[in-house]
């Protein structure tokens, strides 16, 4: 099993990109579907020390006994707002996901309810699919976004994401083409955006976030732009 509590790369981004104040994964592993996903930095990580849980068919790994307490601390010591990005070394509607580990993880949201949980994913189409049998306000702690790489995956992905009953945000992150969210805006609450990262990362062009945040702007939606100062927190409950 692994142990995330101690994974160095979320420490130095919550205290970069402080959107989040910390990550929980319920599993480890994924598998790629898209271009966003060409230089993913988890299944770096994980290859990286010797296993091999990424890719169809293959067992994702489950997490430790000791990193599932550690939300439930987080809650306890909670003073406020308190972040959660879920799913740094995963995508939680994965449908070779762990079940007995995604159902852990309901419950546990609801156990540590001072803490406001952000999901998202490449997978919009499996959320009905994977919300709890009792999805609704005993959830209003947790947002439900999709992650966006480019205009094909936005218009892809954003109508599938459009009839959840949540707070919605989008993650258009890594950002690797330009997105018009002219049309794509509606009941979302924010957006994070920003470049790949990494030794092999594919260029942003600034007129891009640039024009994301023109976009928000107009709608009065916040944006968290991780490559600039201008940067708006996300919203919680």
């Amino acid at each position: 099993m692994y142990e995330l509590r101690v994974w160095l790369p979320s420490q130095v981004r919550a205290a970069t990109d402080p959107w989040f104040d910390n990550t929980f994964s319920p599993w480890v592993g994924c598998s790629k579907v898209s271009s966003g996903c060409t230089n993913c930095f988890a299944e770096a990580w994980n290859s990286g020390r010797g296993r091999s849980n990424w890719g169809p068919g293959v067992v994702r790994a489950p997490q430790s006994e000791g990193a599932w307490l550690s939300p439930l601390r987080w809650n306890q010591n909670a003073q406020g707002p308190y972040r959660v990005f879920v799913g740094p070394v995963l995508d939680f509607f994965d449908s070779e996901g762990l079940p007995g580990a995604r159902a852990r993880f309901w419950e546990m949201t609801k156990i540590a309810s001072k803490l406001t949980w952000f999901l998202f994913t490449k997978r919009p189409e499996n959320i009905s699919r994977f919300l709890p049998a009792d999805w609704g306000r005993k959830y209003a702690n947790v947002q439900l976004g999709v992650s966006v790489e480019d205009q094909a995956a936005l218009v892809r992905r954003a109508p599938l994401l459009a009839g959840v009953q949540a707070t919605r945000f989008y993650s258009i992150d890594p950002l690797i083409g330009p997105v018009d969210l002219r049309e794509h805006l509606d009941g979302i609450s924010w957006v994070v955006v920003g470049p790949e990262e990494g030794p092999s990362s594919r260029p942003m062009d600034p007129q891009w976030t640039a024009e994301i945040r023109a976009r928000c702007r107009e709608r009065g939606v916040r944006v968290f732009d991780r490559s600039s100062s201008l940067r708006e927190m996300p919203t919680t409950v």
